[in-house]
């Protein structure tokens, strides 16, 4: 389940995402600190003429760790008003293998944020490193050439193992294809209602045809969505009470099913 989600429909939200705005630059700040010292040190035991001092991010767990604020942090990391901090890294480089977008030619296309300190802006040839490795990375992961773009939208890889539970396939099959975000609340509370009442021909005891398999599958295939979207929206769950709906969205909650079903989900129903 995406974070943002049930993030945004807190009443809190504002303060949720602050505190981990502020993390995040934290562990930013940690880590140039960090490569600035490194930099700093090897400089002093083996000095040279020229030598370019890169720090390389990568990324390859962390979704909240998108490049569109990755951007931000690095920049406000990097300068301290108009002055430079960090002065021994040449460059920084955030490398995410967790975000991804498909080109026209449906290659995949990784996010990638390139930050010029001071040192390279004043010694161009130092960035001529800068462009090979992300090069050598692109050729390296797609096949071809980096592809420059200030899009900043990216989709969140996941992790698929070899093998998975079915449960966790629908999952991952609605994640990918979130196709019921744009109904309304009304909508969605009848659709849940109608798939708990159509699965109940196949669980509950009565006097009526069962259901094959495939149709008991598809049914908590659709269920299993239908909560994947309840997630995706951070939803109370008490906002899909069945006493919420009108008797004309009842109506369509029981069209089909039979009267001795109908007897007992409306007598033992979720909500009741």
């Amino acid at each position: 389940m995406d974070s943002r989600f049930v993030i945004d429909a807190a009443s809190n939200a504002a303060e949720i995402n602050a505190t981990i705005s502020s993390k995040l630059a934290r562990t930013v700040e940690q880590l140039l600190s960090t490569a600035n010292r490194q930099f700093r040190d090897y400089c002093a035991r083996h000095p040279r003429k020229n030598v370019v001092c890169i720090c390389v991010i990568l990324n390859s767990t962390l979704r909240e760790w998108s490049p569109d604020v990755i951007v931000h942090s690095i920049h406000a990391k990097m300068k301290s008003g108009d002055e430079p901090r960090f002065s021994d890294i040449d460059a920084v480089l955030y490398i995410s293998e967790k975000h991804v977008r498909f080109s026209s030619d449906g290659r995949p296309a990784h996010g990638i944020v390139i930050y010029e300190a001071r040192a390279a802006l004043d010694h161009p040839w130092k960035m001529q490193f800068v462009d090979r490795i992300v090069d050598e990375w692109s050729h390296l992961r797609t096949g071809a050439p980096v592809l420059k773009s200030e899009d900043r939208n990216f989709d969140v890889v996941e992790d698929v193992p070899p093998i998975m539970p079915r449960s966790d396939t629908w999952r991952l099959e609605y994640r990918r294809n979130p196709y019921l975000q744009l109904l309304p609340i009304e909508q969605l509370r009848v659709m849940f209602h109608r798939t708990i009442a159509v699965n109940s021909l196949a669980f509950a005891k009565g006097n009526w045809p069962k259901v094959d398999h495939d149709r008991i599958a598809q049914g908590t295939r659709d269920f299993t969505h239908l909560i994947e979207e309840a997630s995706r929206r951070g939803l109370d769950i008490r906002l899909l009470d069945k006493k919420l709906m009108t008797p004309a969205e009842v109506t369509q909650v029981h069209a089909g099913l039979p009267e001795e079903l109908i007897a007992i989900i409306s007598k033992r129903g979720p909500s009741n």
